[in-house]
């Protein structure tokens, strides 16, 4: 069985105000190209096919007639769909009936059973892959699941151990599958975080402590080919874990996934797992202008980047400024800066600024106890904060707001 997988698409985001919609579309035209090369029997996307859970109409019509054009390139081509955390699960599922008109098998979400011998619909998430009106392998189409619905295993209620349980679960019904054999190659997918899993420049969400799964517990299933997994952008094996791979998003997402994109081509034969990469060109780079520092020291100041401009603004890209200052630049000046970009190709997204950092001196708040601590208000705490990160006090006019919020919070306390 051959598989083309993919995931975290986002149709619809809005970056920094500019729609993508183009920027999909050629990577779709690149997916269509690499099926029609690959003649895959399965194409798989393992979630987050939207970046929200209401996605505009025009989003809505580009994924339908992207899977209908995609579905038309093989007759034989089947795609398989799965909801991730971005998606509206009952959305993913609306057109199921008439997306099997077209080769295509969504699942939104898992039907739990609670008083079943297995607490879900385990056929629900079982589609098996023809070619020629041949078996050729199953997939095992697992949605995002939010970490408190996966079923308890006996006594363990640790995240990791309902994970590979859920999954245990699936292949014992699928042992008694009348088109089951132990030949047939397994895929399964899954939209979820792994521990190891690099997250360079991720929305960390919900990253990080005990929603994240030893991908070792995995290890104990037998009888899977390939796992298709779908969350983390950056595309990456799974350290750990035999045959496993997150395909990663089309293209940067954020500023700070700046690496290469591509998607997975898998070949499953004679019990061999082949995987290979397949980088994806980006219509629209994403630039750290003129570059990215880590320190005060290493960017450039107003007057350089100003100067420097012109070296950017003929090219379709997104741009990050970075600015070194010693004062927070005024509007005056953010207006100078924006206005450069007026009828150019580049596009501006934001500025980052950079203060040289303050020395600790008798002046600088010390708080040695608790009792210190209760003594200090929240105008007094919010003013330090202020003049540390910017190294400069807060504006009259800026603490006499700050002042009537912090009473108002105070009297809604009492």
């Amino acid at each position: 069985m051959k598989i083309i997988h993919t995931a975290d698409w986002h149709i619809g985001q809005v970056f920094y105000n500019y729609h993508r919609d183009d920027e999909h579309k050629y990577f779709f035209e690149q997916l269509k190209s690499l099926i029609k090369i690959e003649k895959p029997d399965v194409l798989i996307v393992s979630g987050d096919i939207f970046h929200n859970p209401m996605p505009s109409l025009a989003a809505q019509r580009l994924y339908y007639e992207t899977l209908v054009d995609l579905s038309h390139v093989d007759d034989d081509l089947q795609i398989v769909v799965t909801a991730g955390n971005h998606d509206s699960p009952s959305r993913i599922e609306i057109p199921k009936v008439l997306f099997e008109a077209f080769n295509v098998h969504v699942v939104g979400f898992v039907d739990f059973i609670p008083d079943g011998d297995i607490p879900f619909n385990a056929s629900k998430l079982i589609v098996p892959i023809h070619r020629d009106n041949n078996l050729v392998g199953l997939v095992l189409a697992v949605p995002f699941i939010n970490s408190g619905n996966y079923p308890q295993h006996g006594n363990n209620t640790a995240y990791s151990e309902r994970v590979a349980s859920f999954y245990s679960n699936i292949l014992n019904f699928l042992r008694n599958h009348e088109q089951y054999n132990d030949e047939q190659p397994v895929v399964a997918m899954g939209h979820l975080p792994l521990f190891g899993a690099d997250i360079q420049g991720h929305d960390n969400g919900v990253i990080g402590g005990q929603e994240v799964i030893d991908a070792t517990c995995l290890n104990e299933i037998k009888n899977v080919d390939y796992w298709a997994f779908g969350h983390i952008h950056r595309p990456q094996y799974i350290k750990g874990l035999k045959n496993a791979r997150y395909a990663g998003s089309p293209f940067n997402m954020s500023f700070d996934e700046n690496y290469k994109h591509s998607v997975s081509v898998v070949d499953i034969s004679n019990n061999t797992t082949k995987i290979s990469e397949h980088y994806l060109e980006s219509l629209v780079p994403t630039i750290d202008f003129p570059n990215k520092p880590a320190t005060f020291a290493e960017a450039h100041s107003y007057q350089e980047v100003m100067s420097q401009l012109d070296d950017i603004l003929d090219k379709k890209c997104y741009v990050r400024l970075h600015v070194a200052t010693e004062m927070p630049l005024n509007q005056y000046q953010t207006y100078e800066l924006l206005k450069r970009f007026d009828g150019r190709n580049a596009m501006f997204c934001l500025i980052k600024t950079y203060f040289e950092d303050l020395v600790d001196n008798e002046s600088d708040m010390k708080i040695r106890s608790l009792e210190e601590f209760k003594a200090l208000s929240p105008f007094d705490i919010g003013c330090e904060y202020y003049e540390k990160k910017n190294n400069t006090p807060m504006p009259d006019a800026m603490k006499k707001i700050f002042k009537e919020i912090c009473e108002r919070v105070e009297k809604l306390e009492k």
